[in-house]
C-alpha cells in the first residue's frame, strides 16, 4: 500500500508530496480541479476508477485534462464508471495492437491523441480519440511501425488484424450503449437547466 502511494506522489501520511527543487512541467492537480470545476475528492476518484497515474509531481499536460473532461461529461449524463473503464481498456487493447503504445514510453501513452478538438468524427475512439483511418484501410489493417523493443510476434498479420477488428465489433457495442444512456439523458439535463435559470433567475 505504501509503495502504491508513493507511486502515485503521495507520502504514507496521505498528503501530496513537496515538489521543491522540481519544475512542473504541466497544471497542477489543483488548476486540473478548476479547469473540470469539480473538487479534489471526485478528480481523485476519476483517477482511482479508471487507474490512471497521479502526476502531481510531473504536472498534467492538456491531453490528460481534456481526457477527464471527456469523462467528467460522460459521468454527467449518468455513464457509469464501469462502462467507461470498460471501453477505455477495450481502446487501450486496440492502440495496443496497432503498437501506438510503442511510440513513446510515457505512462500516459494512451491520451496522446485527447488534445484533438472533439467533433463528430466516426473515425476516432472515443476517449482517446485516435484516429483509425491512420490505422484501418479498406483492405484491412495497416500497422504502425513498431519503434519499441519487441520479441518475436506471435500471431502472423493477417490473424492480428482479425484480433483488431474482434475488438472493434466489441468497441462499437459500447459505444452504441454509451450513445443510448446519453440520449436517453438529454432531455433530463436540458430539463435540468431550463429548471435552474427558470428557478434562480426568479430567486435571483
Amino acid at each position: 500500500m505504501k509503495n502504491a502511494e508513493k507511486r502515485r506522489g503521495k507520502n504514507v501520511s496521505g498528503k501530496t508530496s513537496c515538489t521543491v527543487g522540481r519544475k512542473r512541467k504541466g497544471m497542477s492537480f489543483s488548476e486540473v480541479c478548476d479547469a473540470l470545476c469539480k473538487p479534489y475528492g471526485y478528480v481523485r476518484q476519476v483517477q482511482a476508477r479508471l487507474d490512471l497515474p497521479w502526476l502531481d509531481r510531473e504536472g498534467y499536460d492538456e491531453t490528460y485534462v481534456a481526457f477527464l473532461k471527456s469523462v467528467v461529461a460522460l459521468r454527467t449524463f449518468g455513464v457509469s464508471f464501469d462502462d467507461i473503464s470498460e471501453i477505455l481498456e477495450t481502446e487501450k487493447k486496440i492502440l495496443r495492437l496497432l503498437h501506438v503504445d510503442t511510440i513513446n514510453s510515457s505512462q500516459t501513452w494512451f491520451l496522446d491523441f485527447c488534445g484533438v478538438q472533439e467533433a463528430a468524427d466516426g473515425d476516432r475512439l472515443l476517449l482517446t480519440r485516435y484516429n483509425l483511418s491512420q490505422a484501418v484501410t479498406d483492405d484491412g489493417v495497416q500497422f504502425h511501425l513498431d519503434f519499441g523493443t519487441r520479441g518475436a510476434e506471435l500471431f502472423s498479420g493477417a490473424e492480428m488484424g482479425e484480433d483488431v477488428q474482434r475488438l472493434m465489433a466489441l468497441y462499437t457495442r459500447q459505444v452504441e450503449g454509451i450513445r443510448q444512456r446519453v440520449r436517453t439523458e438529454e432531455p433530463v439535463l436540458r430539463d435540468a437547466l431550463q429548471w435552474a435559470t427558470r428557478v434562480f433567475r426568479e430567486n435571483g
